[in-house]
């Protein structure tokens, strides 16, 4: 697939934010500086401005995602639900193969993080309950994009 210059920027702001907010999830205990992602949700709706795509599309695309995350909010922290939506309409915005891709490259990645913090609890006998679900979403993210050539 040939994208549009702006999917480029889209992307490698995305990669950079996702990175900074990884690195505050591990830094401040799971706690993030929410912004990043609102200013990354700003920049992914923006996208819209620039596509042709009709309203029923979009409308279904952020509709789906809500539901998806609605699913999924036990699993997420507050900041990782944000990073979610704007990485999954992003994806759904430039086009359905993206999200599809980047939904599998998740579902797999969270299944062998998952598998490695619970063998991680149980040698070293950590309780802790929750772990940073970042690197999650950031390497599915950079995942999909080299996947689909768009570095």
């Amino acid at each position: 697939m040939i994208f549009e210059p702006y999917v480029t920027v889209w992307v490698w702001i995305g990669t950079i934010y996702l990175l900074i907010l990884t690195w505050q999830d591990y830094k401040n205990n799971m706690k993030i500086d929410d912004r990043h992602n609102y200013f990354m949700l700003g920049i992914t709706f923006g996208m819209l401005i620039i596509q042709n795509l009709t309203f029923l599309y979009v409308f279904i695309s952020i509709a789906i995602n809500v539901i998806l995350l609605i699913i999924v909010s036990k699993s997420l922290g507050g900041g990782d639900r944000h990073s979610m939506l704007w990485v999954l309409n992003g994806f759904a915005f430039i086009h359905p193969a993206l999200y599809i891709s980047y939904l599998l490259s998740f579902l797999a990645i969270s299944i062998i993080y998952i598998g490695i913090i619970r063998l991680i609890r149980k040698k070293l006998n950590i309780y802790q309950q929750h772990f940073p679900f970042y690197p999650v979403i950031l390497i599915s993210f950079i995942i999909t994009n080299i996947y689909y050539l768009m570095y």
